[in-house]
């Protein structure tokens, strides 16, 4: 029986593009050897299994449909190239074999239709992804083309997609991650794709007009990209802070850089900050990377060239479905090459053109035109409510900055005021503020006072404010503080942010004890293990400490050496331990143990001060006590006498009123 090519016996085809059909016979077929056959367009021959001939539909200019008979390779079958629409919808085949008398017997005739795509653009060509993220894709129909229907196909299946609504398509294989795009769009967002599933797979997208034209395009996924630069072009704000970077800086051995004046930088691979980026440092830096494979080394370039200010925009957009969240880039380049989005728990979204998720999809997104945002299914979730930002990076790491987005239901903003920064002794320190506004500046004060400027004027947008010394100090230990500038008449906000250097040792300095209690005396690090811990004495006696050992007059004090504390408790203290007490240490990490000390100044009451102290406070009560009662004996006798000298006055007066007035009348 024969085998038909295709064997449903319908060709597809797109817009300039080949198809071959025919038969093709079985073992136990005659032998083949003439071919008739005739398209519905009125072309019509016959060819042996010979070799072949050639010839065009047309004569136009440029040639299309060309018609190359196969016989030569044994075959029945007709390759037809660069189709378009003007080619045949139907071919008929009819083979023809010769019997023992040389008779030609034809065969039945076989109706081959042809179904015929225009070839229409896609979003992407080529997809690449993550292992285990997601993607989507449509196609791009000419302007006023308004679609019937759409359809997947992948790994020979054919799956319908809805062009208005977001059905999840059903199954359990690859097509489970398989969710139409809707927005009227022939396409589909792909979730949680594996690399064994979509790694170097084909997918085809065909869309149906409403006039029964048929659209076809695909693509491919993979999930390996690698790309470098050699020349590259940057933007720059003149004034501010540029870091130039050139070469390969992860695997080159050596590296070589020169600035626009031909003048060799001294620097480590070819990295090298400015702080403020002038005029003459406009132009072609250009380094020389070496690499561990080579003799010659490699050139690359970096041109800086100066732009505009821009600024960046805050968008929010709501429909009946859905809410889009992002931004877009006003001056500058006008284009990406990154966008993060983070939502108000502080979880970052990477949106780039044609990702996907479950709730979110990047479709408007534009890196070309500097446009990025998300697609939020409604109805929002919780975390979804509140204060977005919008971080945008352009072509060639040039930092474009952010804002803010106020999302939903937006309660005010809790952000951190106070934080902790532990560091190391000649190790970078890093101080960083954040705070959920955009200000105009920042600056950094250290525990001295010196004050600093951000480094990054660019995320000051997004509120954060850093500042990076390359060498850590002791003078650096202590509270760092962020001071952002506000609104007319509303003083600057103060974030505070406190900087341990965790190898400084620490004592505490004055220790006061009563003569016969217990004294304990401590110096200690942050969590850095000390190789040994020893105390010496006012008097010069070296004591050397560890946790396991202990006598009656001294023992170790403290959580372990292994936890970086170096204590002593001085069992019942004598007068004579006061004094100053010098704690010794080494860390276990520092192979040249060398010694850091810390004084402790010890106080031991004598007994005599406490003595007499408490004699005199005993006193003192005793006598206030008898004066005060002798006082109140006094108080009651004294008011019991003026009352009775009350009384006798009172009755003097009376009498001599009497004696007064008697004289009086005895007077006239």
């Amino acid at each position: 029986m024969l085998q038909y090519i295709p064997a449903n016996k319908i060709i597809e085809v797109v817009q300039e593009g080949e198809y071959t059909f025919g038969v093709q016979e079985e073992l136990e077929d005659p032998l083949i050897e003439t071919c008739y056959y005739e398209a519905d367009t009125g072309q019509k021959g016959v060819f042996d299994i010979q070799p072949p001939s050639r010839r065009s539909l047309d004569q136009r200019a440029e040639i299309f449909n060309i018609i190359t008979t196969l016989g030569i390779k044994g075959l029945c079958q007709i390759q037809v190239m660069k189709v378009d629409d003007k080619g045949p919808n139907k071919w008929m085949l009819t083979p023809a074999y010769f019997d023992e008398e040389q008779n030609e017997i034809k065969m039945d005739t076989i109706e081959f239709s042809v179904r015929f795509y225009y070839k229409t653009g896609i979003l992407r060509s080529v997809v690449t992804i993550l292992d285990g993220s997601g993607f989507f894709n449509h196609l791009i129909t000419p302007e006023g083309v308004e679609l019937e229907s759409c359809e997947l196909k992948v790994n020979d299946m054919v799956i319908p997609l809805d062009l208005q609504g977001a059905d999840t398509v059903k199954g359990a294989d690859i097509t489970k991650n398989i969710q139409a795009l809707g927005h009227g769009l022939c396409g589909f967002k792909y979730t949680n794709g594996l690399y064994d599933e979509v790694n170097k797979l084909m997918w085809t997208l065909t869309a149906k007009s409403k006039k029964g034209r048929y659209y076809r395009n695909e693509f491919k996924t993979r999930v390996n990209i690698d790309s470098g630069l050699h020349h590259q072009t940057r933007y720059v704000v003149l004034g501010t802070a540029v870091t130039i970077r050139c070469g390969v800086p992860i695997t080159q051995p050596f590296c070589a850089l020169y600035n626009p004046q031909n003048q060799m930088i001294i620097t480590e691979d070819c990295k090298y900050s400015i702080s403020s980026f002038a005029f003459h440092h406009l132009g072609t830096w250009k380094c020389y990377s070496g690499s561990d494979d080579a003799l010659e080394t490699a050139e690359y370039t970096v041109t800086y060239q100066a732009r505009d200010d821009l600024t960046v925009l805050p968008i929010v957009e709501e429909t009946t479905n859905a809410l889009r969240v992002g931004c877009r880039v006003i001056g500058g380049s006008g284009s990406l090459s990154k966008c993060t989005l983070t939502a108000p728990n502080r979880r970052p979204f990477n949106v780039r053109l044609g990702t996907a998720t479950d709730r979110y999809l990047t479709l408007g997104t534009d890196f070309n035109k500097g446009v990025c945002v998300i697609e939020i299914q409604k109805p929002l979730l919780s975390f979804e409510h509140g204060y977005w930002s919008c971080n945008m990076i352009g072509p060639n790491r040039i930092k474009y900055g952010g804002t803010y987005l106020k999302v939903g239901r937006a309660k005010p903003p809790t952000y951190t005021k106070r934080s902790t920064v532990v560091t190391e002794l000649n190790k970078t320190l890093t101080v960083h503020c954040e705070v959920p506004y955009t200000t105009d500046y920042c600056f950094i004060i250290s525990p001295n006072g010196t004050k600093y400027t951000n480094e990054d004027d660019v995320r000051i947008n997004l509120g954060q404010c850093s500042f990076t010394i390359q060498q850590t100090y002791p003078s650096d230990n202590g509270t760092w503080m962020c001071t952002y500038a506000r609104k007319t008449g509303i003083p600057n906000e103060n974030i505070i942010v406190e900087v341990v250097v965790s190898d400084i040792l620490r004592a505490y300095p004055n220790i006061e004890v009563d003569a016969g209690n217990n004294a304990q005396l401590l110096c200690n690090t942050v969590g850095v293990p000390l190789a040994y811990c020893q105390f010496t004495a006012p008097n010069g006696t070296i004591y050397h400490v560890r946790k396991e050992d202990s006598t009656t007059d001294l023992r170790y004090y403290g959580k372990g050496l292994e936890r970086g504390e170096c204590g002593i408790s001085l069992i019942k203290a004598r007068t004579e331990d006061s004094g100053p007490w010098r704690c010794a240490v080494a860390l276990i990490r520092d192979e040249k143990r060398t010694e850091i000390a810390a004084n402790v100044m010890l106080t031991v009451v004598p007994p005599s001060e406490i003595n007499v102290a408490g004699l005199g406070i005993g006193v003192a009560v005793a006598l206030l006590v008898v004066t005060g009662g002798v006082g109140f004996l006094v108080y009651l006798r004294w008011r019991r006498r003026r009352h009775q000298v009350i009384e006798l006055g009172e009755d003097i007066e009376m009498r001599s009123d009497t004696i007064s007035n008697s004289s009086s009348e005895s007077r006239h």
